[in-house]
């Protein structure tokens, strides 16, 4: 009877270890070595990639050749108003997680192709080829690499399905802070082409299943609170918050009028381009 005490607690140590934090499925993705850790000093793009599609399981990342999903659904027409269905977004932080297609570093467009042409030209006057060499090799050279991420779910509480309109990208999201006063501030913003250009693609999310997709785990020296704000057929959600750490200078979007917008269309008057900002940063709806 003695030897059988060892046995059974080694066999109880073993069930408490392997025992999850939460009940929640996991996105299974591969294992790398050398996965980076995000410090940046500067606000950066939001990038979110449809990872899972109408799962309750443990689930593998979806692949690109697979992804024949999004579809334009014929009932729907393009001014389509849906509604706000019962989502609940979730980000998950109880096992480690990495994922890649990340613009995890500051890459000045503007300045780089003012550097190689050491010119002061607008881009309109660039040789659009000449910025897809310069900028997009770059980016692409980036997105190879994993970094630290969180998954992040959606999961519909709707007893029937529900469709989510996608635009451009798998939805339209981005990561807040609460700054020192303890207000939320985003410290992402969205590329106002997924704004502008409109495709009539819809997602069709079943009763009582999940959506997956992923965030950047920042790091910094600012502790503080973070969640994801998301905007789903023209609605918001919030996610779940979380303790996390970043740097107080991802709060500063001063750069957005001139990165995108009054580069790209010099000519057009304040209040458009103060608009363009706050679609970036989630602030006004469509």
């Amino acid at each position: 009877m003695k030897k059988l005490v060892p046995i059974l607690f080694l066999l109880l140590f073993s069930f408490c270890s392997n025992k999850r934090e939460s009940n929640l499925p996991r996105i299974i993705v591969p294992e790398v070595d050398n996965v980076v850790e995000v410090n940046s000093k500067h606000m950066l793009q939001s990038q979110p990639e449809l990872l899972g599609l109408n799962f309750t399981k443990d689930t593998s990342v979806i692949m690109h050749k697979d992804r024949n999903f999004n579809k334009s659904i014929a009932e729907f027409r393009h001014d389509t108003i849906l509604p706000k269905y019962n989502f609940k977004i979730i980000i998950d932080t109880t096992y480690d997680f990495h994922y890649k297609n990340y613009e995890y570093k500051w890459l000045d467009l503007i300045k780089k192709v003012d550097s190689l042409l050491n010119l002061k030209y607008s881009m309109r006057e660039i040789e659009p080829d000449l910025i897809m060499k310069v900028y997009y090799d770059k980016l692409t050279k980036l997105r190879r690499n994993y970094v630290q991420a969180f998954p992040l779910l959606v999961y519909n509480y709707e007893n029937k399905n529900s469709y989510i309109y996608t635009g451009v990208g798998c939805h339209q999201m981005i990561q807040e802070a609460k700054d020192l006063d303890g207000k939320w501030k985003p410290i992402e913003y969205l590329n106002n082409q997924s704004i502008d250009v409109i495709i009539p693609y819809f997602y069709k999310l079943k009763p009582k299943n999940y959506l997956a997709t992923a965030i950047i785990k920042y790091h910094g020296d600012f502790k503080t609170k973070i969640r994801v704000k998301i905007r789903l057929n023209n609605y918001y959600y919030y996610s779940n918050e979380i303790t996390g750490y970043i740097n107080q200078s991802q709060f500063n979007d001063n750069f957005l009028n001139f990165r995108f917008y009054k580069t790209l269309e010099p000519d057009l008057d304040d209040e458009w381009y103060k608009e363009k900002k706050e679609y970036s940063l989630l602030k006004r709806k469509l």
